[in-house]
């Protein structure tokens, strides 16, 4: 209820969701759409739409890891540098 009041958090909610958005339209059109295979070799999950979606979803998970990490790190060492 607070995002319809405050304009100014109303913006920055709407511009995490369009990098979101970004972050996953680039995992997705990097993703593949090939079939999935379990240990034995058969098939797990059939080539198409569903697959590329999961690798993206995946894919996605672990761009947003790394940027996160990033982040710590940064922030890590920015308190280094301060203290």
């Amino acid at each position: 209820m607070n995002l319809f009041k405050s304009p100014g958090a109303l913006k920055k909610t709407l511009i995490s969701l369009v990098v979101f958005g970004i972050l996953f339209a680039l995992n997705y059109m990097m993703a593949g759409d090939d079939a999935a295979y379990n240990a034995k070799h058969e098939v797990m999950l059939e080539a198409g739409s569903t697959s590329k979606l999961v690798d993206a979803g995946i894919k996605f998970s672990m761009t947003l890891g790394v940027i996160a990490f990033l982040l710590v790190v940064f922030d890590s060492v920015k308190s280094l540098v301060k203290s």
